[in-house]
């Protein structure tokens, strides 16, 4: 009876402090948007939101590889997608000043879609081919000055350990930009918090930053955009600790 009590307690604790967090960064990250278009500031309050988010449900983040980032470069981040705490977990503790491609029912949350639209994110339409692809060309012209962009490859959560397919929008984007791929694994947050539960256990996650691949070099090879995503899911998948099937 007490676990069950201190679970609810901790399950309605960390709802609140979501809550209040969201209500408050995405507030203020919306504001911050307009008065500096630098995006500075809509970074700051994201951070603080995800690490506020993350505390709250008594997870701790581990980061490794950061050391293989140029702090003065743009890149176009992916990784793997297992559970709705990867993107509090990017936001607050990859030190990169990134914007993200990112499914459009997040735009329709108040507060959050706020801060999204206003700090320049580019809303994905999964369920229309077309308006998806129109997406790369949009998040194309918003990389640049300082501000990377992040992709989840495979557009949706799924099972940690069971990775599912890549979609070719990190390879087009790249390709397209000329910027380097630099994969990310995410390690251990499917199973805090599954998809389809709303309760997040607390633990670590752990984020991996692997070697940049270089676009200039893909192309010497003469990769498409197909090969580059069959490489940037090896890399990924290697990095997260999943086997390549």
């Amino acid at each position: 009876m007490y676990r069950v009590g201190v679970g609810r307690v901790r399950y309605v604790t960390n709802w609140i402090v979501t809550g209040a967090a969201t209500v408050l960064f995405g507030s203020l990250g919306a504001l911050a948007a307009i008065v500096d278009s630098s995006g500075r500031g809509a970074y700051a309050c994201g951070r603080y939101w995800g690490r506020l988010v993350l505390s709250g449900s008594g997870i701790r983040v581990s980061v490794s590889g950061v050391e293989r980032l140029d702090p003065a470069a743009t890149y176009i981040l992916v990784s793997n997608h297992h559970s709705l705490l990867d993107i509090p977990a990017v936001l607050g503790y990859l030190p990169v000043r990134t914007r993200m491609l990112a499914k459009a029912s997040l735009f329709r949350i108040p507060f959050m879609g706020w801060y999204l639209s206003r700090a320049g994110y580019v809303p994905v339409h999964r369920e229309d081919r077309r308006r998806a692809r129109a997406s790369v060309g949009v998040a194309a012209g918003r990389t640049g000055k300082g501000s990377s962009m992040f992709l989840f490859a495979e557009g949706t959560r799924f099972p940690e350990g069971q990775p599912g397919p890549f979609k070719r929008g990190a390879a087009h984007l790249a390709l397209t930009t000329g910027l380097s791929v630099v994969p990310i694994g995410l390690i251990n947050s499917g199973r805090l918090l599954p998809r389809g539960g709303w309760r997040a256990d607390p633990g670590v996650i752990e984020i991996r930053v692997g070697e940049p691949i270089s676009v200039e070099s893909a192309e010497q090879a003469s990769i498409d955009a197909a090969g580059l995503t069959r490489r940037i899911r090896r890399e990924v998948l290697t990095l997260a600790g999943i086997a390549n099937d």
